[in-house]
C-alpha cells in the first residue's frame, strides 16, 4: 500500500512541476508577445512613412506646374528630408 501512496505523490508532484514549467512558458510567451507587439507597431508606423514619403514624390512627378529642374530638385528634398529623419 505504502509504494501505491508513494506512486501517487510522485504522479501528483510530477504533475505540479509540469504545470509550474507551463505557467512559466506562459510568461515568457506573454512577453515576447509584448515585445513583437512593440516591433510590428514601429513597424507600421515606418511603413507609413514609407508610403507618404512615395505619395509625395509620385505627387512631384506629376505636377504640371513646375519645371523639371524644379521637381528633381523637389524629389532630393523629400528624399534627403526622409533620410535625415532616420
Amino acid at each position: 500500500m505504502r509504494l501505491k501512496e508513494e506512486n501517487y505523490e510522485a504522479k501528483i508532484n510530477n504533475r505540479e512541476d509540469i504545470v509550474e514549467d507551463l505557467l512559466n512558458k506562459n510568461s515568457e510567451l506573454t512577453q515576447e508577445n509584448l515585445v513583437v507587439h512593440g516591433e510590428n507597431k514601429y513597424l507600421r508606423f515606418e511603413n507609413e512613412e514609407q508610403k507618404d514619403l512615395i505619395n509625395n514624390i509620385i505627387k512631384e512627378l506629376y505636377s504640371n506646374v513646375k519645371t523639371d529642374e524644379q521637381k528633381i530638385s523637389k524629389l532630393k528634398e523629400l528624399i534627403s528630408d526622409r533620410k535625415s529623419e532616420n
